[in-house]
């Protein structure tokens, strides 16, 4: 199979027409393969001498280490925005957003490609009938591996990077419990107390409901981190960290976790030194 026929079996706007394909290589400073096993890829491939994204999709294949014609496939994006480097004088630096139809592919499909003319950024339809899928790993590539809920301590990116993949290390253990969770605030140490009660409007279960919803937004509806983006940007979500508390089983009542919930609260102290705007409020909505 080619690799944009699996593309557009997802998106069917995802054309190689409407591509152009990003061979991402060592820069002399970092290789790639490292940078997205560090959920860094997208800022990483932002910066481009020239102005190469200049189609409605970028598909990016990153070169595996000790192969000349192995790429790993590291998602597809859409340029947002395109200006000046402020550092580099005739660089570009972009803004992206990734297709969240394929997100769930990256890092998983291995494609095989001998890239002769050197071009990195070349039109898709060029490249598309030689870019052949050669295996399609059951899991992500990714450094985060799941050894236990009390071991849990993610950074926003890493977040991010894990609802992007939709990794199942972590979707299976985090949306098989209830529990209370901490985010916690490494610029000022302020802390937020959380909890996962119910299923969501998408059907998602269990603390992976919520987390998926930080992921997406930052807040996830709640006033007092809502307040605290509101501030200072959406993008200070970056200091956020993401731990657990304790676990409950599927089964348990909105009660026993609103109880618990509190309880937390009043332990660190969350609402007097945290973003919790007040315990009976919080409580009382689950969140």
């Amino acid at each position: 199979m080619k690799l944009f026929d699996l593309l557009t079996l997802k998106h069917d706007a995802l054309k190689p027409e409407a591509s152009k394909v990003h061979f991402a290589v060592f820069n002399g400073i970092e290789h790639p393969i490292d940078v997205f096993r560090d959920g860094r890829f997208e800022e990483w491939q932002a910066w481009q001498s020239k102005r190469n994204f200049s189609r409605d999709y970028v598909v990016s294949l990153i070169r595996m280490m000790g192969s000349s014609d192995r790429w790993l496939f590291a998602g597809a994006y859409r340029p947002v925005t395109a200006k000046p480097h402020p550092q580099r004088a005739d660089h570009w630096l972009y803004t992206t957003k990734p297709v969240d139809e394929v997100s769930e592919l990256a890092g998983r499909v291995v494609v095989k490609f001998r890239n002769t003319n050197r071009q990195n950024v070349p039109f898709g339809e060029t490249v598309a009938e030689a870019l052949e899928v050669v295996e399609l790993r059951a899991k992500a590539l990714s450094n985060l591996v799941f050894t236990g809920y009390s071991d849990v301590r993610l950074s926003k990116a890493e977040l991010d990077r894990i609802v992007r993949q939709a990794d199942p290390e972590w979707v299976g253990p985090l949306s098989a419990v209830l529990g209370i969770y901490l985010i916690t605030d490494l610029a000022t140490g302020r802390l937020y107390v959380g909890s996962a009660s119910a299923k969501s409007r998408q059907g998602d279960t269990g603390i992976w409901a919520r987390w998926k919803q930080y992921s997406k937004d930052g807040h996830g509806g709640n006033d007092g981190l809502r307040n605290v983006l509101r501030d200072k940007g959406a993008d200070y979500a970056a200091n956020f960290q993401y731990s657990i508390l304790e676990v409950l089983p599927p089964q348990a009542d909105e009660e026993a976790v609103k109880t618990r919930e509190g309880h937390w609260k009043r332990v660190l102290a969350s609402v007097a030194h945290g973003y919790n705007l007040n315990l009976e409020k919080d409580v009382e909505r689950g969140m």
